[in-house]
């Protein structure tokens, strides 16, 4: 649980300084909350503002969290010894399972604050390279020193009587083993061609009953011719 710095503290700062505490990422933890009560606030609302173990542990309580951080800002220097524009800034981390106060780192800071600057405070204080999740640059590498054209590079001085490292052995090269080539397996024996069976034999074809001729009327006789006629004489 982060407790926010409250703005007045450090105008122009503290929003600054707030967003990179929310982004804070520890170990075994889940991204971090910000409450909504500054830890001056929660000194009040608790009624103990004693930097001690005690005191962060009801406020760690009040907040329902079981670790706590939060900045704190003091004026730099004391009496007359106060710099001016300059400002302690001081990053807190309490545990209250153990209960104590696992973590603190502080900077005095005159004039304008850079963000790497908090970045690297904030990060000593929690043991976290990298909490706030900002990625610090390397630093820059020195030019290499080049020799004036037609002038030959600087020879490398060589101690004498140097130590010589010994040879380190060189592990022989073996080649790669390989897996034995064990032989396949016999194909399944294949089913027998058995023969088909004969076809069965067809029917005889029997010749067939002569036609049965169709009957005819009987032919009769005609009628015999008329009688003569004999005309019997007047």
């Amino acid at each position: 649980m982060v407790l926010p710095l409250d703005k007045l503290a450090l105008p122009g700062t503290a929003e600054e300084i707030n967003a990179k505490l929310s982004r804070v990422k520890l170990p075994g933890a889940d991204d971090a909350i910000s409450a909504s009560t500054s830890m001056e606030t929660a000194q009040l609302q608790s009624e103990c503002a004693e930097p001690t173990d005690a005191c962060y542990s009801k406020i760690a309580k009040l907040v329902e969290a079981d670790r706590i951080l939060w900045a704190q800002v003091d004026a730099a220097g004391k009496g007359k010894k106060k710099k001016k524009n300059a400002a302690k800034i001081e990053i807190v981390l309490f545990d209250a399972e153990k209960p104590g106060v696992v973590g603190r780192a502080d900077e005095t800071f005159v004039g304008p604050i850079a963000s790497v600057a908090l970045d690297r405070l904030i990060d000593a204080a929690v043991g976290v390279p990298g909490a706030t999740g900002a990625v610090t640059p390397p630093p820059a590498t020195p030019p290499t020193p080049t020799s004036a054209p037609g002038t030959a590079p600087p020879a490398t001085a060589v101690q004498p009587n140097a130590a010589v490292p010994p040879l380190q052995p060189v592990t022989p090269a073996y080649p790669p083993a390989q897996a034995p080539a064990y032989p396949t397996a016999p194909a399944a024996p294949t089913t027998p061609a058995y023969p088909t069976a004969p076809a069965a034999p067809t029917a005889p074809a029997y010749p067939t009953a002569p036609a049965a001729p169709a009957p005819t009327a009987p032919t009769y006789p005609t009628a015999p011719p008329a009688a003569p006629s004999f005309a019997r004489p007047l």
